[in-house]
Protein backbone atom coordinates (compact mmCIF):
# COMPACT_ATOMS: atom_id res chain seq x y z
CA UNK A 1 0.00 0.00 0.00
CA UNK A 2 2.82 2.60 0.80
CA UNK A 3 4.27 1.86 -2.77
CA UNK A 4 1.02 2.14 -4.31
CA UNK A 5 0.70 6.03 -2.26
CA UNK A 6 3.96 6.85 -2.86
CA UNK A 7 3.81 6.23 -6.90
CA UNK A 8 0.35 7.89 -6.87
CA UNK A 9 0.67 11.26 -8.57
CA UNK A 10 -2.38 13.34 -10.35
CA UNK A 11 -2.04 13.40 -14.73
CA UNK A 12 -3.69 15.88 -16.93
CA UNK A 13 -2.63 13.50 -19.66
CA UNK A 14 -6.40 12.15 -21.26
CA UNK A 15 -6.65 9.09 -23.62
CA UNK A 16 -9.10 10.04 -26.06
CA UNK A 17 -10.89 6.27 -26.44
CA UNK A 18 -14.07 6.44 -24.65
CA UNK A 19 -14.69 4.51 -21.49
CA UNK A 20 -17.30 1.51 -22.27
CA UNK A 21 -20.35 1.54 -20.24
CA UNK A 22 -18.57 -1.64 -18.12
CA UNK A 23 -16.20 0.52 -16.92
CA UNK A 24 -18.05 2.55 -15.41
CA UNK A 25 -20.24 -0.24 -13.87
CA UNK A 26 -17.34 -1.49 -12.41
CA UNK A 27 -16.06 1.76 -10.98
CA UNK A 28 -19.32 2.27 -9.35
CA UNK A 29 -19.58 -1.42 -8.20
CA UNK A 30 -16.02 -0.83 -6.34
CA UNK A 31 -17.43 2.42 -4.68
CA UNK A 32 -20.82 1.49 -3.67
CA UNK A 33 -21.35 -2.37 -4.97
CA UNK A 34 -23.30 -4.53 -2.99
CA UNK A 35 -21.15 -7.64 -2.24
CA UNK A 36 -23.22 -10.32 0.08
CA UNK A 37 -25.90 -10.67 2.73
CA UNK A 38 -27.75 -8.07 4.34
CA UNK A 39 -26.61 -5.09 1.62
CA UNK A 40 -22.83 -5.51 2.51
CA UNK A 41 -20.96 -3.24 0.48
CA UNK A 42 -17.50 -3.08 -0.87
CA UNK A 43 -17.57 0.70 1.56
CA UNK A 44 -18.44 0.74 4.79
CA UNK A 45 -21.40 2.30 6.53
CA UNK A 46 -21.90 3.36 10.09
CA UNK A 47 -25.11 1.14 10.61
CA UNK A 48 -24.87 -0.29 7.81
CA UNK A 49 -27.30 2.63 6.82
CA UNK A 50 -25.69 3.06 3.06
CA UNK A 51 -27.24 6.93 3.06
CA UNK A 52 -24.41 7.86 0.42
CA UNK A 53 -25.86 8.40 -2.98
CA UNK A 54 -23.70 7.73 -6.30
CA UNK A 55 -24.28 10.68 -9.28
CA UNK A 56 -22.31 10.01 -12.52
CA UNK A 57 -21.60 13.33 -14.95
CA UNK A 58 -21.49 11.30 -18.50
CA UNK A 59 -20.39 12.26 -21.80
CA UNK A 60 -18.96 10.24 -23.85
CA UNK A 61 -19.51 6.91 -22.35
CA UNK A 62 -20.43 4.22 -25.01
CA UNK A 63 -23.69 2.76 -24.26
CA UNK A 64 -24.92 5.87 -22.34
CA UNK A 65 -25.89 8.99 -23.34
CA UNK A 66 -24.71 12.26 -21.91
CA UNK A 67 -26.78 13.13 -18.60
CA UNK A 68 -26.25 12.96 -14.91
CA UNK A 69 -27.18 9.70 -13.27
CA UNK A 70 -27.94 8.07 -10.02
CA UNK A 71 -26.46 4.76 -9.06
CA UNK A 72 -28.57 1.99 -7.71
CA UNK A 73 -26.35 -0.52 -5.89
CA UNK A 74 -29.50 -2.77 -5.40
CA UNK A 75 -30.02 -3.26 -9.21
CA UNK A 76 -26.81 -2.21 -9.79
CA UNK A 77 -28.09 -0.01 -12.48
CA UNK A 78 -28.05 3.65 -13.71
CA UNK A 79 -31.52 6.15 -13.79
CA UNK A 80 -31.00 9.13 -15.61
CA UNK A 81 -31.39 12.48 -14.00
CA UNK A 82 -30.96 15.07 -16.20
CA UNK A 83 -29.90 14.53 -20.09
CA UNK A 84 -27.24 16.79 -21.70
CA UNK A 85 -23.38 17.74 -21.13
CA UNK A 86 -23.15 18.24 -17.55
CA UNK A 87 -19.33 18.61 -17.70
CA UNK A 88 -19.57 22.33 -17.39
CA UNK A 89 -21.52 22.52 -14.19
CA UNK A 90 -19.21 20.00 -12.68
CA UNK A 91 -16.02 22.05 -13.33
CA UNK A 92 -17.44 24.91 -11.89
CA UNK A 93 -18.89 23.05 -8.90
CA UNK A 94 -14.75 21.89 -8.35
CA UNK A 95 -13.51 25.43 -8.57
CA UNK A 96 -12.68 25.04 -12.53
CA UNK A 97 -10.49 22.37 -12.66
CA UNK A 98 -9.99 21.70 -16.17
CA UNK A 99 -9.13 17.99 -15.84
CA UNK A 100 -13.04 17.46 -14.69
CA UNK A 101 -14.28 18.84 -18.24
CA UNK A 102 -11.61 16.87 -19.71
CA UNK A 103 -13.19 13.50 -18.29
CA UNK A 104 -15.78 10.99 -19.64
CA UNK A 105 -17.18 10.51 -16.90
CA UNK A 106 -16.79 11.87 -13.40
CA UNK A 107 -18.04 11.11 -9.85
CA UNK A 108 -17.86 13.46 -7.21
CA UNK A 109 -18.54 14.77 -3.84
CA UNK A 110 -18.86 18.40 -2.96
CA UNK A 111 -20.45 20.86 -1.02
CA UNK A 112 -24.17 19.29 -1.37
CA UNK A 113 -25.73 22.92 -1.75
CA UNK A 114 -23.46 24.09 -4.62
CA UNK A 115 -23.58 20.50 -6.35
CA UNK A 116 -27.13 20.28 -6.19
CA UNK A 117 -28.04 23.96 -7.30
CA UNK A 118 -25.29 23.39 -10.24
CA UNK A 119 -26.80 19.95 -11.01
CA UNK A 120 -30.27 20.58 -10.67
CA UNK A 121 -30.74 17.82 -7.79
CA UNK A 122 -32.98 17.33 -5.42
CA UNK A 123 -31.98 18.27 -1.77
CA UNK A 124 -30.23 15.56 0.39
CA UNK A 125 -28.08 13.78 -1.62
CA UNK A 126 -24.56 13.21 -1.44
CA UNK A 127 -21.97 12.31 -4.36
CA UNK A 128 -18.47 11.00 -3.51
CA UNK A 129 -15.51 11.63 -6.17
CA UNK A 130 -14.24 8.35 -6.99
CA UNK A 131 -12.37 9.41 -10.19
CA UNK A 132 -12.56 11.04 -13.65
CA UNK A 133 -12.63 8.18 -15.75
CA UNK A 134 -10.53 9.13 -19.50
CA UNK A 135 -6.91 9.02 -17.90
CA UNK A 136 -4.28 7.97 -20.55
Amino acid sequence: VEQALAKRRSSRTFSERTVQLDEVGQLLWAAQGITGHFDKRTAPSAGALHQMMLTVVAAGVDGLSAGLYRYHAESHDLALLSDGDHREQLRSAANQQEAIGLSTASMAAFDDEQIAAAAHLDAGHHALYVMPAGYA
